[in-house]
């Protein structure tokens, strides 16, 4: 939901799961935190579960992309600035440059 901060009305609301064609439960939310990180950049607004990442235009309300984070059962924190997107991830996230074993 975007609401307005000054009355409080809602200006416009977004179903993210079916935006993205999954359930909620167990596509967001597996049974940890039910809850959401938020961060901002712009008119980009990056919203953060337990099982699902996604950045949401927030002036045309769609969804630019999203993905599945590992660091279930907790929500990876998102800071975004400037374009760039900065998450915390779990132990099982490997750096595609990184040797291989």
């Amino acid at each position: 939901f975007a609401l307005d901060e000054t009355t409080g009305r809602v200006l416009f609301h977004v179903d993210l799961a079916a935006a993205v064609g999954l359930p909620f439960s167990p596509g967001f939310w597996k049974g940890g935190v039910n809850l959401a990180s938020l961060a901002a950049d712009g008119d980009v607004l990056i919203v953060s579960f337990e099982e699902r990442v996604l950045a949401l235009d927030t002036r045309q309300r769609k969804v630019l992309w999203h993905l599945r984070p590992d660091t279930f059962p907790n929500n990876p924190f998102p800071v975004a600035h400037d374009g760039v997107l900065y998450m915390t991830v779990g132990d099982k996230a490997t750096d595609p440059a990184a040797p291989k074993e």
